[in-house]
């Protein structure tokens, strides 16, 4: 028996060469491996490659014999042929939020397309509740009230100016205005000077009459002064009411400004490059154009009282 040999550690080493090694054969496409089912590949292709409205092939076979990779290898290599399809977006549709409007724009820019106008619609949203029912309204609320608060004082002051001039003073309650005397009469002791009660006891019967009878004629006189006073009286209230009225149309009116420039901003947002077709920027013109539409944005009414959410409808999506 031959004893064995020690070998030494570069003997156990197998070293390759690289450039020995000779280039590997060309393993073909991956149907190759399908080559039994040549007159399957031929149809397929065959049908996949028409262009006929309607046409269907349809690939039977046994569970296990490849029909799904097939299928989607053929379709994949038709699809390297031909240019590459635009995408399909369904876009808002104003006037009938059920049925949303297809439109197809360049290849791969649907997603770009819908992010920008999910982003228009979210703006939308913000302005309407901020300039209809939210601190936008409110700083607009606050500014007007103090104008109108300022020109009320002007108005009071006018008619506690006319009041002065009879002798009266004007107070100001919920109901209305109210006079009060602000002088005594001459001869008549002011409030804190009165007499005690046993020095009234000691008052002559004449001294008495003659009291009332200045008192009757200061009656008198205060009611011809509210006579007086009264047509001034009237015509300052309408004009606070007018003051009212005003405000209102002139909150109204800061509000359908405000929320135009709003708008107007939000649709200029959009970059220009997702606006790719004509047709596209149509639609973003008749969308802005409804809005300003239905929050009247281009008359004098009234605004909605609040900031009705958009529908579902008028956000774009991917169809299903």
């Amino acid at each position: 028996m031959t004893e064995p040999t020690a070998l030494a550690a570069d003997a156990c080493t197998l070293r390759v060469d690289p450039s020995a090694i000779a280039p590997a054969t060309d393993p073909g496409t991956p149907l190759d491996r399908l080559a039994s089912q040549g007159r399957a590949i031929r149809a397929l292709r065959h049908g996949l490659g028409l262009r006929t409205p309607g046409t269907n092939v349809a690939v039977v076979g046994p569970r296990g014999t490849g029909r799904t990779f097939l299928a989607m290898a053929l379709a994949r290599e038709e699809a390297a042929r031909r240019p590459a399809p635009g995408d399909l977006v369904l876009l808002p549709n104003p006037h009938g939020p059920l049925e949303p409007i297809p439109i197809m724009v360049p290849a791969g820019t649907g997603p770009r397309l819908v992010r920008a106008l999910e982003d228009l619609h979210a703006a939308i949203e913000a302005a309407l509740h901020d300039v209809l029912e939210g601190d936008a309204r409110n700083r607009l609320a606050l500014e007007i009230q103090q104008q109108q608060s300022r020109e009320e004082k002007v108005l009071h002051q006018r008619l506690a100016d006319l009041a002065a001039s009879y002798g009266l003073g004007l107070v100001t309650t919920d109901s209305g205005f109210e006079f009060i005397p602000t002088e005594a009469e001459d001869g008549e002791p002011e409030d804190d000077e009165a007499p005690d009660p046993a020095a009234r006891d000691q008052l002559a019967l004449p001294g008495v009459e003659a009291e009332e009878e200045d008192a009757a004629a200061h009656n008198r006189r205060f009611l011809e002064a509210i006579e007086q006073l009264t047509p001034h009286v009237e015509e300052v209230q309408r004009e606070l009411t007018m003051l009212e009225v005003q405000a209102a149309a002139d909150l109204q009116a800061r509000q359908r400004a405000t929320l135009r420039r709003r708008l107007a901003a939000a649709f200029q947002s959009l970059p220009d490059d997702v606006l790719s077709t004509e047709l596209l920027r149509q639609h973003v013109r008749t969308l802005h154009a409804h809005l300003q539409d239905v929050y009247h944005l281009h008359e004098d009414g009234t605004l909605p009282p609040g900031a009705t959410p958009l529908e579902a409808a008028h956000t774009p999506r991917w169809p299903q």
